[in-house]
């Protein structure tokens, strides 16, 4: 099984980069199962995402692991992979993404 969680990015006018986190997306696929995708947008981000929701709105779950490495490479709205600890609990993808999720918002907390 291969799983791949990502942020998904955009413009943050005030850095002049793309380092707003507007969602995470994780991907999953395996030789006996189609790809199937979970994504959990953050909180408060709605006005910022829309090109993210039109990009998973009009890409089928079998085309996300050959579009992700083209997203990477966005200069304004880019995907960005985040590790996986292969020592950590097995959780459904839903979860993982989740997890990830509250991983974002507990460090805008800390800002």
């Amino acid at each position: 099984m291969t799983r791949q969680l990502w942020a998904l990015l955009t413009w943050s006018t005030s850095l002049g980069a793309p380092a707003v986190v507007v969602g995470v997306l994780g991907v999953q696929q395996d030789d006996e199962h189609p790809v199937v995708s979970a994504v959990e947008w953050i909180p408060l981000e709605d006005e910022r995402n829309s090109t993210w929701r039109r990009r998973l709105a009009t890409t089928p779950p079998a085309d996300l692991p050959h579009r992700l490495p083209t997203w990477q490479q966005s200069p304004t709205e880019p995907a960005v992979p985040i590790p996986i600890d292969p020592a950590g609990p097995p959780v459904d993808l839903a979860t993982a993404v989740a997890v990830e999720v509250d991983a974002v918002l507990a460090a805008a907390r800390e800002v």
